[in-house]
């Protein structure tokens, strides 16, 4: 071989040598521009976060109600009674769990994820006993007569005072049919029209406990020369039902939130046809904070023992149908490096909720007799008025007098305070009736008058 062609050869495996260099270059820093970008992309798409076990939890005696808060994971509730395992799914939000007794019990949530990793968070659950309830009883019955005499139509007003029971089962001892009341209303009017005795009855009732007392009444024959005072009250208004009812704000910082602080906001809706009257937290050292008739309401942190909170803030909706509690949960850097649990935020609180119905009473009377005066001599009598039932408001009461005797009536008048004539056996009377706040007082006397005018005409 020539000088020239060994000179070729040479430079030809150099330039070879030279070209694999440069690919083998290229491609090795192919291969580490694929993986430094492709690992974050595949993790964020394909490796899921951490899972990170929460729960909040509701008492209703030996039911609790548990609240899924966790994020990320599927796992097992444990409920520390011994009963068996139950799945934890991101589709059910709720699960509720009913103990056979009271005491302390560790309540723990187990999650995993399809890497393995996992968490857990345990609670340790008191469960108090329920209170002794000592038995049903009716403690008072007793009916006192409206005005003096008891004579027919005589009104009776019935109070009374049970423990321990749901309802009152009344029998007036009479043709009226047997009454059924919660075991609030323990104040009634009671007319009886005819002369005679009375037993009255009340059984007050808690499932199958009942108790029951007796109160027997007179009702005597009026006397000649009366007549009846009626006084009919129909009310209407509006029934207000208050019930308390707890529940809690709850959230955790979520792993995918890039930045260290995250905004929150939670809600609590009313009950369907209530509205939320009032709200309020206790604070871990007893202290009571209430919203009230506001509509927003700042909350401190660190009165509640909140680590990583701030700009706490309470409103409620125009309607007062939506709690709203907005803030911002700040991560720190040992949690985003995963070295501590994500902040969370668990606050109990008790709202009083209200439902307001229309409610209408029609047709309470209420009766006394009424001597007829002579020889320019005065009669009185005074009627009470109905109690009112004690969740109404906004109350409007109409109200109708009569004198009637035996057959027919003699006066009537729909306005208080007045004045009129009334005539009875062929002799002529002034009445007037003026009214208080509990009563209406009815003042008769024989037109002296129409006397005088006689007396001068013989």
């Amino acid at each position: 071989m020539s000088t020239e062609s060994t000179i070729k050869a040479t430079a030809k495996e150099k330039i070879k040598g030279w070209v694999k260099m440069v690919v083998g270059t290229i491609g090795g820093l192919l291969s580490g521009a694929v993986v430094m970008y492709v690992t974050p992309l595949v993790d964020k798409v394909i490796k899921p976060s951490k899972p990170i076990a929460n729960f909040s939890h509701e008492k209703d005696g030996l039911k609790i109600r548990f609240q899924n808060l966790s994020s990320g994971g599927q796992g097992w509730w444990e409920f520390g009674d011994g009963s068996p395992l139950e799945p934890v799914s991101p589709d059910r939000e709720f699960v509720s769990h009913t103990y056979n007794k009271s005491g302390e019990y560790n309540v723990k949530m187990m999650l995993r994820n399809v890497l393995g990793d996992e968490n857990e968070r345990h609670l340790v659950l008191r469960l108090d006993p329920p209170p002794t309830l000592e038995p049903t009883k009716v403690l008072n019955l007793e009916a006192v007569p409206v005005s003096a005499g008891s004579y027919a139509p005589a009104t009776f007003r019935i109070t009374s005072k049970v423990k321990n029971a749901q309802l009152c089962v009344w029998d007036l001892g009479d043709d009226r049919p047997l009454e059924v009341t919660n075991a609030n209303a323990q104040d009634k009017m009671v007319t009886f029209q005819k002369p005679g005795g009375y037993v009255i009855k009340l059984a007050a009732v808690n499932g199958l406990e009942h108790d029951q007392k007796t109160e027997i009444v007179n009702v005597l024959e009026a006397p000649e020369g009366t007549i009846t005072a009626l006084l009919t009250v129909s009310d209407t208004g509006i029934n207000v039902e208050k019930t308390n009812r707890n529940g809690v704000f709850a959230t955790t910082f979520l792993p995918e939130h890039t930045d260290s602080v995250f905004p929150f906001e939670r809600q609590l809706a009313a009950r369907p046809n209530f509205t939320i009257a009032d709200v309020r937290f206790q604070t871990p050292s007893g202290e009571i904070l209430r919203l009230g008739q506001k509509s927003q309401m700042p909350l401190d942190p660190g009165v509640f023992k909140l680590q990583s909170v701030r700009n706490l803030i309470l409103s409620i909706s125009p309607d007062r149908k939506i709690l709203r509690l907005t803030g911002e949960l700040l991560r720190s850097e040992d949690a985003a490096l995963g070295k501590t649990a994500l902040p969370s935020l668990a606050i109990p609180v008790e709202l009083v909720e209200e439902r307001r119905t229309p409610a209408s009473r029609s047709g309470v009377p209420v009766a006394t007799t009424l001597a007829i005066p002579s020889n320019g001599q005065s009669s009185l009598a005074s009627l009470i008025f109905p109690s009112l039932p004690q969740d109404w408001v906004e109350v409007q009461r109409k109200i109708r007098l009569e004198l009637r005797d035996e057959t027919s009536t003699l006066w009537q008048e729909n306005k208080i305070p007045s004045n009129g004539l009334l005539t009875f056996q062929n002799k002529r009377y002034l009445i007037s009736a003026t009214k208080s706040s509990e009563q209406i007082r009815i003042d008769l006397i024989e037109n002296q008058a129409e006397k005088k005018s006689e007396s001068g005409s013989q």
